[in-house]
Formats: C-alpha cells, structure tokens, sequence
C-alpha cells in the first residue's frame, strides 16, 4: 500500500491550508483597512473560525440577527413584549460574582414611526437612559458601526438597583427595525469583560 508523503498528508494540508488564510486575512487588511476587512472576513466561515476560535455562533431567525459568543458562556433567549430584550449573554460564574452579573443583552424594537438615527437616539435612548438614570451627567453619543450599518455609542456609569454599572450601548436602525446591544457590569468588572464585549460586537449581523 503506497503511504501518503508528509508534505500530503491531511494533517500537514490543513495546516497550509490556515497559513494561506492567515496571508489572506493579512492582505485583505491592508487592502480595505481593518473595519472593511473585518466585515469581508465574517462572511467565510473558515476565517470566523480563525479570528473567533474559541466563540460559537448564535442565531435568532425571529428578530434577524446573529452573533458569536465565548463558548463558555450562557445564552438566553428573552420575550421582547415587556423589556424588549430578545437575548441575553452572561459569563460563567465565579467565587466572587454578585447578584450584579455582568452580561451582552440584545435588544429589539420597531418604532412607531420612521425616523432617522439620530433622532432615535434623542426621542428613544437617550429619555430610557435618563428613566433609569436620573441624575447622570450622560456623555453625548459617538457615530459608530454595527453590522455594516451606521450605529451610535454611549458609555456610562450609574446606580441602579443596589449596582454600580458601567455600561457601553450601541445601537442601529434597519428600516422600521432597532437593534440595541448593551455591556453592563460592575465598575470594578468592567475591564474583565470589555475585551470580550467589543468581540461579540464586531460580530454582530443582521440576516
């Protein structure tokens, strides 16, 4: 029985086969620049698995969206009738967590009316902040990207419900469909997570 040579055995051929597209990955950077090559990149599947290794995809035919998570952590799919959180992802829980679980909600809506991003931002986000957190010094919004799509962002502070959260939110318009995705967690557990946040994020797409 003739043998496979190492140079074509499957193992050493996948092998090259991710090396040619890590080079891929390096060039289409360069050539789009790494927002534009970030969005490419997350329609092959092989180059999801190479950016995100350890993240598992999540997928929500309902309110048309998917994203990756950390294998390790627990998602949660929600009812939007009364909060209008469609999908809640938390970490494992450790010796140290509180009752103040630091968490990636997805939230979804279809205002009553059309409207531009900007003035959702200032009839619907901003006064739903301001109802949780009255007294808060709120930063003014900055435009930003989520799912190819032009998006705003806030970071915060604030007590709410015996919880001194730090919370990032991004949100964008789909026609007559909002999506809104909020980091929370604690002060001090910010930093922990922040990394991992900005990762789903990035992975964020509308279907």
């Amino acid at each position: 029985m003739t043998s496979i040579p190492p140079s074509q055995s499957p193992k050493s051929s996948r092998k090259k086969k991710k090396l040619s597209l890590r080079k891929s990955i390096t060039l289409v950077g360069v050539i789009l620049g790494i927002p534009g090559s970030i969005a490419a990149l997350l329609s092959i599947p092989e180059c999801k698995e190479i950016l995100f290794p350890s993240m598992k995809e999540y997928s929500d035919k309902d309110y048309g969206f998917q994203l990756k998570y950390p294998k390790d952590w627990q998602p949660i799919k929600k009812d939007p009738t009364l909060t209008g959180v469609v999908a809640e992802f938390t970490p494992p829980k450790d010796k140290s967590s509180t009752s103040c679980q630091a968490s990636i909600i997805v939230g979804y809506s279809e205002p009553q009316r059309i409207m531009s991003l900007d003035q959702y931002t200032n009839s619907v986000i901003i006064p739903e902040i301001k109802t949780d957190f009255p007294n808060i010094q709120l930063p003014f919004p900055t435009a930003e990207n989520l799912a190819q799509r032009n998006a705003n962002q806030v970071i915060y502070s604030g007590q709410l419900d015996g919880c001194n959260w730090q919370k990032l939110e991004i949100w964008t318009l789909d026609k007559i469909k909002a999506y809104r995705i909020t980091y929370q967690a604690e002060i001090s557990d910010y930093p922990k997570f922040e990394k991992t946040a900005k990762e789903m994020i990035k992975t964020f797409e509308l279907r």
